[in-house]
């Protein structure tokens, strides 16, 4: 039997000029390239891959492209650059063949222990789980900062 090994990443944003203003490329298709070529570096096609959001901001054809280039059982957990003005999954992010729908939350075992999954820092104690920062379509944000914990929607 093979050991298939978990992976988690985040915000590779894939052809997203404004991170180039942050990270050492000249082109859009420079950083995809080397994203590309370090992913597949590291991951065996039978691997799972959680990215943790803001997948790619290419139009479709590329992401497509793009994502049918990396290895893996790709599963993303949504992040705010994935989704359109109306806070629906992009369509370029919705025709990929994810390796489970795209959701914005989700738990895994590592190495035995509970992890969860979300593109935005959490603040996990027992039991309670509180985002950091709220998201304005969520029934019930709260800070995750004891002395700011209040409803703010």
């Amino acid at each position: 039997m093979a050991f298939t090994n978990q992976f988690f990443t985040a915000d590779t944003h894939f052809g997203h000029q404004l991170m180039l203003k942050d990270r050492p490329f000249a082109t859009t298709d420079e950083m995809d390239r080397h994203l590309i070529d370090a992913w597949n570096s590291v991951v065996r096609d039978g691997d799972i891959v959680w990215h943790l959001g803001d997948f790619s901001y290419h139009h479709e054809a590329r992401t497509k492209a793009i994502f049918n280039q990396l290895k893996g059982r790709i599963r993303l957990i949504l992040g705010n650059h994935d989704l359109d003005n109306h806070g629906d999954v992009r369509r370029s992010i919705a025709a990929l063949a994810w390796d489970i729908e795209p959701t914005h939350y989700a738990e895994t075992k590592q190495d035995g222990e509970r992890v969860i999954l979300n593109h935005y820092a959490q603040r996990v104690r027992p039991r309670v789980v509180a985002p950091v920062r709220p998201q304005p379509r969520s029934p019930a944000c709260i800070w995750s900062e004891p002395r700011l914990w209040r409803r703010l929607c």
